[in-house]
């Protein structure tokens, strides 16, 4: 039986354009999955989000963390439990007092899908666990003297798992099954973590950002162009493409590591602040915060603002956003505070919406 769903779930991407959209929503007249836009470039102004809400299926309308499996099927971090969605139906996950096996707490921060492993890491209120694909159970895993829920997964260039902790950063020992610390000099809280292209760790920690070489196996120094900068770097996000998405005091950058460029996006962006963070498939970065998202260009051009409209009922129906995660047939899927998932799906803003 088991094998049967894994063979099943291999469909799972193709099913995700095949989504039912209520007729009293609107009415999307698409093309299969082979529908792109023209010279890959995307009409931002003529995007509409698709929405998925607890009247779906989702099993609460906050979404914290979304990602995608390695079979293709979409997962949902909600306050009230883990969701999977097929691109028909979606299926829920709580935790079980009676289960050991079950999910380790129904409030859920973070989802990770570690390709390598074929595991679904879930950062959720009572720590940590991963996802058995295979045997459908959940795993508890602790870190240990940790103190923190909302934590970040990384799998490197170098095949390690690391993970982000109160006291430290720690790695996945995979012949044990636990965790185990790693760069022993740094024991205080690790906020976020990143590698880009040259293989160097981006680290977030609770007395700054620094840079360490994974090839070199030292901590290098942050590229001058940053160290320039007057304030404390944190709030650091790894996007595609070897950008890096930061604030420091009051302002918020966008840096590209390619090119030691900067730009300060703070007066586009609504609020100055932000909640989460992801590059399209035009190469282009969604930022979401309370006030919606702001589309910029690498450079930090702004290119479009989408937020709740009670007028329009293909847009985004909740402002304050949650989660971002672009999949592998390059749609966008949004998670908000009360409006559940928004997605956008790839080429069908080339498509006109008639209301019903």
């Amino acid at each position: 039986m088991k094998r049967l769903v894994r063979i099943r779930s291999r469909e799972a991407p193709n099913t995700l354009l095949k989504m039912k959209i209520p007729r009293k929503k609107a009415l999307f007249l698409l093309l299969a999955a082979a529908a792109f836009t023209v010279n890959g470039q995307i009409p931002y102004q003529n995007i509409r989000f698709k929405h998925l809400e607890a009247t779906d299926g989702l099993s609460h309308n906050t979404v914290n963390s979304i990602t995608q499996d390695n079979d293709g099927f979409m997962w949902f971090g909600t306050r009230n439990g883990l969701c999977r969605y097929d691109g028909y139906s979606i299926r829920t996950f709580h935790h079980d007092g009676a289960d050991t096996t079950s999910l380790r707490h129904d409030f859920i921060y973070r989802i990770y899908n570690d390709s390598i492993a074929d595991r679904l890491w879930i950062a959720t209120d009572n720590g940590p666990c991963y996802y058995d694909p295979l045997k459908e159970i959940f795993r508890k895993c602790d870190i240990p003297g940790n103190r923190k829920n909302d934590i970040h997964f990384l799998r490197t260039s170098q095949n390690v798992l690391l993970v982000t902790g109160s006291n430290g950063l720690f790695r996945f020992d995979e012949e044990r099954k636990g965790f185990t610390r790693c760069l022993e000099e740094e024991k205080g809280n690790i906020v976020n973590i990143y590698e880009d292209d040259a293989h160097t760790l981006w680290i977030e920690s609770a007395h700054g950002t620094f840079c360490y070489d994974l090839i070199r196996h030292k901590r290098v120094p942050l590229p001058i162009t940053l160290r320039n900068l007057k304030g404390r770097i944190q709030n650091i996000r790894g996007l595609k493409n070897n950008i890096i998405l930061f604030a420091c005091g009051n302002r918020l950058f966008l840096y590209d590591i390619s090119t030691d460029t900067l730009a300060n996006i703070t007066r586009k962006q609504n609020g100055g602040g932000y909640r989460c963070a992801e590059t399209d498939p035009a190469g282009n970065i969604w930022i979401g915060s309370e006030y919606g998202i702001n589309v910029f260009t690498p450079q930090g051009r702004l290119l479009a603002h989408y937020e709740q409209s009670v007028d329009d009922l293909s847009a985004l129906n909740d402002s304050p956003i949650y989660s971002i995660y672009s999949d592998r047939s390059n749609n966008v899927w949004v998670g908000t505070y009360f409006g559940g998932i928004n997605c956008y799906i790839h080429g069908s803003e080339r498509f006109k919406i008639y209301p019903m």
